[in-house]
């Protein structure tokens, strides 16, 4: 039997959706009182950096090596703690352990591990894997209009259109061509064999192919980007179809591995034209000129070499939940019409036309933010935000996520809150859609 509460608020948020207004209500007995300055938010591993208005970055969550960038020096941030240096940014991107933005004019800073080099700042990123604790400019003096941190690689966009990359080179994700694991001139990890050797750069390299770029995604070991006339490409490693082509093995093994790459740049499958695009670790997803989203790549894990093989995440979000995937973009379903959609864990979350949050995959640890442990989800369902929603992001392993809303609040849900990387001011397991404060802030509840 429904309390006579919760009767109250599903009405009220029945009415809402009923009248189409953008502004869903807060739940009944919870004031609005969160903070209200927030432009943007992005997730790691396990946290959380967003920028204010005026252009400020604040991280929380687990600042295991200094990756919050924060003058704080505990090991957890449950709250916005200001990252060093006194910069501001217009953009901002979090990738798995560390974090990348630019300056208003598209100069890039990186901070967090520099394993692999993908700080982009110089030196032996391998024998010299040095934390960043704040922001270092990244070498080369390029002004970028994008930036994309991913899992050990990084890659942005700059004023004029070009596509650089740099970090790991695994499964060539770095797209600067060859045809081997090891270009000529990538620094060689000497410890790694045969086909899983990583090599990488430490400085911003031109991707190959001379394509001129309106944005780009770094994701796990693969690379996606839009072109200026809405052609998708992806280069790196095509595991469980990861690409978006035909040309390379849906499954990838020790034995077929090198088969599975692409060093440069192919357009993915189909005639469809993109207006933006967003890398996970084995499915990307994007969102079509007209508004549709697609994904492609993994469906849900197959192989028990990943300790879950009987999981299904459906995170292509296409209404199955078989294990299994699709090398080719796939409509995701419900006939809804995007703005944005973020890919990363095995789920994906994006924002419609009319500012709302749909999220769908898995939902295990209420990953979806629908107020529930249902699992798989394999179509599109309703984010329980109380405010309309500028864009979402959701994090890389880790089963949080956040959402920016347009009237400057941050929302973020999911896990166990372990590190603080909700930023409710407090580390534990709490429920979905904890209002991300300033402390000290009381916590929004929970929407059922």
């Amino acid at each position: 039997m429904w309390s006579k509460s919760l009767m109250v608020c599903f009405s009220t948020l029945l009415t809402a959706i009923a009248a189409g207004c953008h502004d869903m209500p807060v739940v009944p007995g919870q004031p609005d009182t969160g903070h209200g300055d927030w432009m943007a938010v992005t997730t790691g591993r396990d946290f959380t950096c967003a920028l204010t208005r005026d252009g400020a970055a604040y991280c929380w969550g687990d600042n295991f090596g200094g990756r919050l960038g924060a003058i704080a020096t505990q090991e957890r941030l449950p709250a916005p703690a200001p990252v060093r240096g006194g910069l501001t940014f217009r953009s901002i991107s979090g990738g798995y352990d560390h974090v990348c933005a630019l300056t208003n004019d598209g100069a890039a800073y990186c901070w967090g591990s520099n394993d692999y080099a993908k700080l982009g700042i110089g030196g032996d990123g391998y024998s010299n894997s040095a934390l960043i604790t704040q922001p270092a400019p990244v070498a080369g003096g390029l002004a970028f209009r994008s930036i994309s941190a991913g899992s050990s690689h990084t890659c942005a966009v700059t004023l004029d259109n070009h596509a650089y990359c740099w970090g790991s080179d695994l499964g060539g994700a770095l797209g600067v061509g060859g045809t081997s694991v090891c270009t000529p001139g990538l620094h060689d990890d000497p410890i790694a064999q045969d086909w899983d050797r990583i090599c990488f750069r430490a400085t911003p390299t031109p991707v190959a192919g001379g394509l001129a770029f309106a944005s780009i995604s770094a994701g796990y070991d693969y690379t996606c980007g839009v072109a200026v006339d809405g052609t998708a490409y992806c280069w790196g490693d095509n595991e469980y179809g990861a690409l978006g082509n035909l040309d390379t093995p849906l499954s990838c093994t020790s034995t077929n591995h090198s088969a599975c790459r692409r060093f440069v740049p192919a357009p993915v499958a189909g005639d469809l034209r993109f207006a933006s695009v967003s890398t996970g670790m084995f499915h990307a997803c994007g969102v079509s000129l007209t508004g549709k989203a697609y994904c492609w790549g993994l469906a849900g894990p197959v192989d028990a070499a990943y300790s879950y093989p009987t999981v299904t995440s459906a995170s292509l979000g296409t209404g199955v939940t078989a294990p299994g995937g699709s090398r080719v973009p796939a409509a995701v379903g419900g006939g809804l019409d995007f703005r944005e959609v973020n890919a990363r864990w095995l789920r994906s979350c994006g924002v419609t036309t009319d500012s709302r949050t749909y999220c769908w995959g898995r939902n295990s640890f209420g990953d979806l933010g629908l107020g529930n442990f249902d699992d798989p989800v394999a179509l599109p369902r309703a984010v329980l935000m109380p405010a309309a929603a500028a864009a979402p992001a959701v994090g890389w392993e880790e089963e949080h996520a956040c959402a920016a809303t347009t009237n400057g609040r941050i929302f973020c849900w999911g896990g166990y809150n372990f590190a603080g990387e909700l930023g409710t001011g407090a580390v534990g397991a709490i429920g979905v859609n904890a209002r991300v404060t300033n402390m000290p802030a009381a916590v929004v509840a929970p929407i059922p």
